[in-house]
């Protein structure tokens, strides 16, 4: 003889929860039984909707024997559970029905003595006892009809009105069920544990970097507060679990390593002579060759010389493949300063959370967090952090700007990662002596030991100015030279940055990012750059140092221009390749420079645009 054994979820907690970067996560229920000696059929009602049937999984049966395991949605037996939504409802539509009875009994009784009170003699009662038969009526209608009965029935409504919301709810999403049937040779105790998979979970981590200042001078010590987002509708809350975040994709779909199959080369249907290798045999080569040439030029980043009276050495870009971001606004014609305007940032607030910690482990294939402590995140579809960990680190901090693009100086820091986590790609949110500063991220995975970068936000008290100039500087040529020589343009452009620090403390190595325009056609068009003309003699990598004591550089300057030959020492050089762009091929520099407390510097870069009269040339990004 088989014994049911009907058992609702709700009614025993959840254990623990494991939650996949793949919108899944697994779910642990232990069940105590008391078992029967015979066949038990177990049904476990009240599972969420997105449960995955093929996942179900039962384990921890002792001496027990499973049969069989059934995972369906939408079907089964519905009973009346008395702690169920449904059923708290239906009790209190009984308690309302009772109120409104009493309410109308109180009501008849209320028009008895109304009509009592009607068939009063006046020279039988005196005004005193009519006066206390009076207000003995309002007091007691007004207590009992008014205050406790209708209060109660508008009380019973917005509560069977707010369970009503929550019943509909469970039946949308409490409808899976599982079955189980075991077979036990004696009577015996068990803690059946129930694992499956549920929909519409995921997770992703969140950052915070706190950085702190020392008497306005911004410390090398940050914390980075790592925190996991989780987002879960499974229909199911999950309250004082032990929770676990994992990197693994669960996707359930069938995987295998995949059959490499051979590559055939055929001509194309009804174009076998397009494809025929004797056709223009002849033209084809001797048009590769005649290409060559041009393609090497379009391709490769070098600068040459070109003779020029002055100054001593000029330096031409050569066709790249790319251009750097130009300014798109050029008018040759006029020597006035184009100021640009500086930018607003807003700032957000985050609530701050508590603290706990998380053990963290790293498989070939996935990895792992273990979240300490009992956590909590209903099936609200919102997200909740969760703290993962508190992470000290140290960073390089320097300001970094790019006034071509935005007047600002940023702080920016560099952190290598020295703790025991990887820490995933995610946003993250800077503070500066607990004040939001600035909102970024991580694009990339960080592994233990490589450096990631931060911008803490923009440094109000360190004031940056931009402009640029165009004047046409064209060389007047005798006729002689105009009958046998292309009559050429030239534009000149002045690029001027004046950094003002208004910090009581100096600012090292501000980097400074500018860049030279590239020509596209290194025939017609020539970029000459005259200033600072030796970085155009730099390979990527190398860097040049630039002052009054340097040398050569500082030599070319002249007597007319005291100014920046009093220049302090400062060093320029091709910014850093990402992902094979940028650097010398694109003509992207920077500077960097060292600005005193109180002190103003100014940066100064010219350059030439060389082209035939009768060519029309634009910048563009």
């Amino acid at each position: 003889m088989t014994s049911t054994i009907k058992l609702n979820a709700d009614n025993y907690p959840i254990k623990s929860v494991t939650v996949f970067k793949s919108n899944k996560a697994e779910v642990v229920r232990v069940f105590d039984l008391s078992l029967q000696p015979g066949q038990s059929k177990i049904q476990i009602s009240h599972l969420p909707r997105a449960i995955d049937t093929d996942s179900a999984r039962v384990s921890g049966l002792g001496d027990a024997q499973l049969f069989d395991v059934v995972c369906s949605i939408g079907r089964g037996t519905e009973e009346i559970d008395p702690l169920s939504t449904s059923e708290v409802v239906r009790k209190l539509k009984v308690k309302k029905d009772a109120l409104v009875q009493d309410r109308d009994a109180l009501d008849d009784i209320s028009g008895t003595m109304v009509d009592y009170s009607r068939t009063l003699v006046g020279d039988k009662v005196s005004p005193d006892q009519a006066g206390k038969f009076f207000d003995a009526l309002l007091t007691r209608s007004q207590t009992l009809r008014t205050v406790l009965y209708r209060g109660g029935i508008r009380n019973l409504d917005e509560e069977m009105e707010v369970h009503d919301v929550l019943c509909l709810g469970q039946e949308r999403k409490s409808d899976g069920e599982v079955t189980v049937v075991i077979v036990a040779e004696q009577a015996t105790e068990i803690a059946l544990k129930l694992t499956y998979l549920v929909q519409n979970a995921t997770w992703s981590a969140a950052y915070e970097l706190h950085a702190t200042t020392e008497a306005g001078v911004p410390s090398s010590s940050v914390s980075l507060h790592y925190r996991a987002r989780i987002m879960q509708s499974t229909g199911e809350d999950w309250t004082d679990v032990a929770l676990t975040l994992s990197t693994a994709d669960m996707n359930l779909s069938t995987q295998s390593i995949p059959t490499l199959t051979p590559t055939k080369i055929r001509p194309p249907k009804n174009s076998f002579e397009s494809f025929h290798p004797s056709t223009n045999r002849q033209s084809q080569p001797a048009a590769l060759l005649r290409s060559r040439p041009m393609m090497r030029m379009s391709t490769l980043n070098c600068m040459v010389t070109e003779p020029s009276p002055s100054p001593r050495h000029l330096h031409r870009f050569a066709t790249p493949p790319h251009e750097p971001e130009p300014q798109p606004d050029l008018a040759p014609a006029g020597d006035e300063w184009q100021a640009v305007e500086t930018d607003t940032t807003d700032s957000d607030e985050l609530t701050p959370i508590a603290e706990p910690t998380a053990v963290v482990h790293e498989s070939s294939l996935a990895l792992t967090y273990h979240i300490e402590g009992a956590s909590r995140v209903p099936s609200d579809g919102v997200p909740h952090q969760l703290a993962v960990a508190v992470l000290p680190f140290s960073a390089t901090l320097q300001h970094v700007a790019v006034p071509k693009a935005r007047p600002v100086a940023y702080l920016h820091a560099t952190v290598r990662n020295t703790s025991d986590y990887r820490l995933l790609a995610g946003p993250v949110h800077t503070f500066v002596d607990d004040a939001f500063a600035a909102r970024t991220a991580l694009p990339h995975d960080v592994a233990l030991g490589d450096t990631f970068h931060c911008t803490l936000g923009a440094d109000p008290a360190t004031r940056i100015r931009y402009a640029r100039t165009s004047r046409r500087a064209d060389k007047p040529l005798d006729a002689a030279a105009r009958a046998f020589s292309e009559q050429w343009a030239s534009t000149a452009f002045t690029s001027r940055t004046i950094i003002a620090n208004s910090h009581p403390f100096a600012l090292r190595e501000l980097v400074l990012r500018d860049a030279v325009p590239v020509s596209e056609d290194g025939e017609r068009v020539n970029v000459v750059l005259r200033h600072p003309a030796a970085l155009a003699d730099l390979e990527q990598g190398e860097e040049l140092k630039i002052g009054a004591e340097v040398g050569e550089e500082a030599k070319e300057v002249g007597d007319e221009d005291e100014e920046r030959r009093a220049t302090p020492r400062r060093k320029v050089r091709w910014c850093k390749l990402v992902d094979g762009k940028g650097g010398r091929k694109e003509g992207l520099f920077e500077w960097v420079v060292d600005v005193g407390a109180g002190e103003e510097v100014t940066i100064e870069t010219e350059w030439d645009v060389k082209a035939p009269v009768s060519l029309k040339w634009i910048e563009s990004v």
